[in-house]
């Protein structure tokens, strides 16, 4: 007959690709809100050294009236600019957009060394690594400084020492290679879980609030996710998904050949 011909395959990939537009916008979308809370600290980081400098410039004004030394508030407001200065630094380092250097990385392989540099006497770490982990398309030094962080805050929440569990395993279904590093230090209070990816936020006494956040940019700019679980008293687990690197140069080569018919 002549009637009108099967839509099925145009109807498929029509769908296809409203589904992965959505997902783009939702991943976009979440990316964004994730950025929102992570620049949330930075009014405050810079409010506070601006409030404490026009309360010292004041009382200046005051001693200098009355012929006073002002060499102290001198000295107050110069640290305060410094405060200031160093806020901005973190912000700004924390903002430019990194050019990827992207090469073939072999996860375990990176995990292993940053391992070694961050561990310290009284930590005992066990690995399990999958040996079918291929390697993965990332910029090696960020990604390493992304693990470096959270690595480095696994060892640090062990105070007395503990167990360091790093492992990797192939997801070829999901397309993702994941990373777990799990301690078996105090964990983190619930109230703090929700903000413990926000810029400047710490728990530690002499912390800048970056390395999550840092780790987090630095996962989100090779289309991973990061995740973290943890319960007061029953440590801490981070979970890293990194695309494979196949499956993200087929779909780069599908999406190019999808325009090239658009």
């Amino acid at each position: 007959g002549q009637g009108p011909e099967p839509p099925g395959l145009l109807v498929v990939a029509r769908d296809l690709e409203s589904m992965r537009e959505l997902e783009n916008v939702v991943d976009y979308s979440g990316r964004l809100m994730r950025l929102g809370g992570l620049i949330s600290g930075v009014a405050h980081q810079i409010r506070n050294p601006l409030n404490a400098m026009n309360l010292q410039l004041e009382l200046l004004s005051q001693d200098a009236a009355r012929g006073a030394p002002i060499d102290q508030r001198l000295r107050a407001v110069r640290q305060e600019i410094e405060r200031l200065a160093r806020a901005v630094d973190a912000l700004m380092r924390f903002m430019r957009p990194e050019q990827l250097k992207l090469a073939r990385v072999q996860v375990n392989d990176l995990i292993a060394e940053v391992a070694a540099q961050m561990v310290r006497p009284g930590i005992r770490v066990e690995t399990h690594f999958d040996a079918s982990v291929t390697p993965v398309s990332a910029d090696r030094a960020l990604l390493a400084e992304a693990l470096r962080n959270v690595i480095g805050n696994a060892c640090e929440a062990m105070t007395n020492g503990g167990t360091l569990k790093l492992a990797t395993a192939l997801s070829q279904r999901s397309g993702f290679v994941e990373i777990s590093i799990v301690d078996t230090g105090p964990g983190i209070a619930r109230e703090d879980l929700e903000r413990i990816f926000n810029l400047y936020f710490t728990t530690k006494k002499n912390g800048n609030g970056l390395g999550l956040p840092l780790a987090l940019r630095a996962i989100d700019l090779h289309h991973g996710t990061i995740e973290l679980r943890s319960e007061a008293g029953a440590g801490t687990t981070v979970t890293i998904r990194l695309p494979i690197t196949r499956a993200s140069d087929d779909f780069a080569q599908v999406q190019a050949r999808s325009r090239a018919s658009g």
